[in-house]
């Protein structure tokens, strides 16, 4: 894979050095590293912990650049980087993975991280992506997908997917149906069905459903059963060959019998309708549930129908719901309205009234209903019907509910994920004083997820639901003090609320107020105290804090010394993949479990 490519930076001539601001993170960190002092420009970078800075430091590691060259940590900066969504960090990372370089080969990471740059629209990565699908090197040869990512680097400017393109386009029709053709001639049934196929769709050959016809029975005739059912609807629509009901029902038969969703809804069709076969609704039943327990929509929604009339099952309007709601979640928009009318008739007393309240614009309604969907409390449990009622009572003002509406996009739970709709329905609820929510925009803002990336309206919305006493957000608050993201940098805030938050028993923020105690940053040093702190987080299961712990033990800071206190809490810290207290247990001579 020589011509795969990792990222290459800008460089602007060296600056002359002159006297400098203290330090702030990223932009300092470039500052400097355009100036070449790469040891200030690393330790900014290491104490920046953002995706950017993360970045710089696998591209340091990378090159040697002020550091012994280190493959595997420049794996690890870039990794975590990845993990931030840094686009141009996944692309490096995911050609680490192809070539095995810094980290062991795995194609399957390789090529996740290299989509997932391609989706954010790297060209570096879509181009390794043609690269790779076109020598089929990491993954089956398929040429059209190489043209498919080509173009959308070459659409970026990227040279050579511009060169690389035309020459593909030019392989893709002729080898395809060439490929296809001598298999399909040598017997190989997959590539009769796929030939049949072409045919009948009039793909990359002329449409011709008499070939299609012919190819699909040679590999039906091997017993494939995708290609029985093909061949069983041309028969069934007299497309290629002369209409005969009979014939298609007994290919669909031998399709369906393999476990053919598809085969198995249209043999429930002749089933119900009598074509081909005498009209029998209870085999048509017994096909179309074979299908509908495969997920396949139509026969969920043919089956409820049938549930609905009684015929062939007996009549039940509950299991009619079942399936529509089935129908309904695979995207069939037929089956909604029919589940919304059942569902009604199969709740009890209580949930009627509560609909009937809620119809009329009761918001406590509203909600409660939202609720016992959403948990499944007196009723089937139901994300969908949750979302119903809970997005009827946010519109009318509810702050609780716009919260829960805004946390069913944020998740995709009973509607599709839309992170920008989340933030809407989270800002409302925010506006209205609801911590939680102010919280989790102060997390959207963070992070940028569904909004601009903006650390001081990310430190604004934490501010607000920290004072109202919600721990998350009083712990990511004293963390951006503590960093100065958002805010100006400042220990003594971070400290208050650390403490603030570890007062409440958050074990994260337990263990960093033992940190600052035990450095004396924004406090009076008390090794003491901070190992009480330490002690009540590793009480909870926080590594950190078994770690720190165990280190004060070893040290005799804070506690008396005491080498087998040191080891429990150290092996603590290593059963949960703390690396460091692995290290440590081998600096005194112990093994890690």
């Amino acid at each position: 894979m020589k011509r795969l490519h990792m990222k290459h930076l800008l460089f602007v001539p060296l600056m002359i050095a002159t006297t400098l601001p203290a330090w702030a993170g990223y932009d300092d960190g470039m500052r400097v590293y355009q100036q070449g002092d790469f040891a200030v420009a690393r330790r900014e970078f290491a104490a920046d912990g953002g995706a950017r800075a993360h970045a710089m430091l696998g591209t340091m590691y990378e090159r040697g650049e002020g550091v012994a060259k280190n493959m595997a940590e420049a794996a690890k900066w870039y990794g975590r980087a990845a993990a931030q969504g840094d686009a141009e960090s996944q692309n490096n990372l995911g050609y680490m993975y192809a070539q095995g370089e810094g980290v062991e080969r795995n194609p399957a990471e390789a090529l996740r991280l290299l989509r997932q740059a391609a989706g954010q629209g790297n060209a570096a990565a879509q181009f390794n992506l043609g690269y790779i699908y076109e020598q089929g090197e990491l993954t089956p040869r398929n040429l059209r997908e190489a043209a498919s990512w080509y173009r959308k680097a070459a659409v970026q400017g990227h040279p050579e997917a511009r060169t690389n393109l035309p020459l593909v386009e030019e392989q893709i029709e002729s080898h395809t149906t060439r490929w296809y053709r001598r298999a399909a001639e040598q017997g190989d049934r997959d590539a009769q069905y796929h030939l049949g196929y072409m045919y009948q769709y009039g793909q990359e050959v002329e449409r011709d459903s008499r070939e299609a016809a012919r190819w699909y029975r040679k590999a039906a005739e091997q017993g494939y059963a995708v290609a029985q059912t093909a061949l069983g609807n041309l028969y069934h629509a007299g497309d290629g060959v002369a209409k005969d009901d009979g014939a298609a029902a007994a290919w669909l038969r031998k399709g369906a019998s393999q476990g053919d969703a598809s085969a198995q809804y249209n043999l429930g069709i002749l089933y119900d309708t009598g074509e081909g076969v005498p009209q029998d609704r209870g085999e048509a039943a017994a096909w179309y549930r074979k299908a509908a327990e495969q997920g396949y929509p139509q026969a969920q929604f043919n089956l409820a129908l049938l549930y609905v009339a009684g015929d062939g099952v007996p009549k039940d309007k509950k299991e009619a719901a079942g399936w529509f709601r089935k129908a309904a979640e695979k995207g069939l928009d037929k089956a909604e309205g029919n589940y919304r009318v059942l569902i009604a008739a199969t709740e009890g007393p209580e949930v009627q009234q509560l609909r009937v309240s809620a119809g009329k614009g009761d918001r406590q309604a509203q909600v409660r209903l939202a609720q016992m969907y959403a948990k499944g409390d007196g009723v089937e449990k139901d994300s969908r019907e949750a979302a119903v009622w809970f997005r009827m009572a946010a519109e009318m003002g509810d702050a609780q509910a716009q919260f829960h509406v805004a946390g069913m996009y944020a998740g995709g739970e009973g509607v599709r994920q839309n992170r920008q709709e989340a933030a809407v329905w989270f800002r409302r609820a925010a506006e209205q004083g609801h911590f939680p929510a102010q919280y989790a925009l102060g997390v959207l803002y963070d992070n940028g997820m569904g909004i601009e990336l903006n650390k001081k309206e990310a430190a604004a919305w934490y501010r607000r639901a920290a004072d109202g006493g919600y721990v998350q957000a009083q712990y990511n608050l004293g963390t951006m003090y503590l960093n100065g993201e958002g805010v100006e940098a400042d220990s003594r805030e971070a400290f208050h609320w650390y403490r603030a938050a570890a007062l409440q028993g958050y074990a994260p923020a337990q263990n960093n107020l033992g940190v600052m105690l035990d450095s004396g940053d924004g406090c009076r040093q008390d090794h003491g105290e901070a190992a009480t702190w330490y002690r009540k987080a590793a009480e909870q299961g926080n590594s950190e804090a078994q770690f720190n712990l165990g280190a004060l033990y070893a040290r005799g800071e804070g506690v008396g010394q005491d080498r087998s206190e040191a080891v429990r809490w150290l092996r603590k810290a290593a059963m949960q993949g703390q690396a460091k207290a692995l290290r440590f247990l081998a600096v005194l001579g112990e093994k890690g479990a």
